[in-house]
């Protein structure tokens, strides 16, 4: 079955990261994409053209040029748009994927015909991807799925395949800023897509010394509420859900940045 990959970059993206995330999904791996589907995010610099120009020579390169940022809500839901094939694979800028990644895959949406979305768990690292810090590994069947979704994301976003058609009749990526993969997760399963988890660690997520830090803070706390907001309008949470969500994801982001990473290390990650 015939697939696009789909990935965003704009202008503070690392371009040797880049360059990284690029060679993982062609280079090595056993089954390769049909088309490349790059979104520029507004102009970029030098390095991560040039990123994208050597990559063009070897590789089925789509682009989509937004002329001002747009924040990734916009640039995914016109990526979706612009990809060629039925199945789309999301990839980071930043992030390593296993060489048998897409082998893996999308077998799945041949074997089961009902599956619309497919992800896996993930390994994190900082520096040396052979050297993970934590671990991400999320429910694997439908029904666990959409219980664990009540709570927390649960598909990791740089691991998702999907079908175009699901996502479009889902209304695809919409901008609801740091939720945007999870806000589309939750109306995909309001409108009966089946959803599954390989057990495996198919992407090498790199993490920064300040993701907590990002995390933290009053912004982000009335983001989440935001979020949890939305979840409830679209009828994903019921109202029990709703304010235990906003007693156990909200708060949180208030807490000291100690407490928050004890919070990530021991009820969030795992170390194998």
């Amino acid at each position: 079955m015939n697939f696009s990959v789909l990935i965003p970059i704009y202008h503070k993206e690392n371009a040797v990261f880049f360059k990284s995330a690029l060679d993982s999904i062609w280079g090595g791996q056993t089954l390769k994409p049909n088309e490349v589907v790059i979104v520029r995010d507004g102009p970029l610099n030098d390095e991560l053209d040039r990123v994208i120009e050597d990559f063009s020579m070897i590789a089925p390169v789509r682009e989509v040029c937004l002329p001002v940022n747009k924040g990734l809500g916009v640039a995914l839901c016109e990526g979706v748009k612009a990809c060629s094939y039925p199945l789309i694979a999301r990839m980071d800028s930043d992030d390593i994927a296993r060489q048998d990644r897409f082998e893996k895959q999308i077998p799945i949406f041949i074997e089961n015909p009902h599956v619309d979305l497919v992800g896996s768990n993930i390994a994190e690292f900082m520096a040396d991807f052979d050297q993970f810090n934590s671990y991400r590994t999320l429910p694997e069947n439908h029904e666990q799925i959409v219980a664990f979704s009540k709570r927390r994301n649960p598909i990791n976003h740089m691991t998702a395949v999907f079908r175009k058609e699901a996502v479009l009749n889902a209304g695809n990526y919409q901008e609801c800023k740091g939720y945007e993969d999870y806000y589309l997760w939750a109306r995909m399963i309001l409108n009966g897509s089946l959803c599954y988890n390989l057990q495996e660690n198919l992407i090498f997520a790199r993490i920064g010394n300040g993701m907590l830090s990002r995390r933290q803070g009053f912004v982000f706390f009335i983001e989440e509420i935001k979020f949890q907001h939305a979840l409830r309008v679209i009828g994903f949470l019921s109202r029990f859900q709703y304010l235990t969500n906003l007693l156990l994801r909200a708060l949180p982001h208030l807490f000291p940045l100690w407490a928050l990473h004890l919070v990530y290390k021991y009820l969030l990650r795992g170390k194998s």
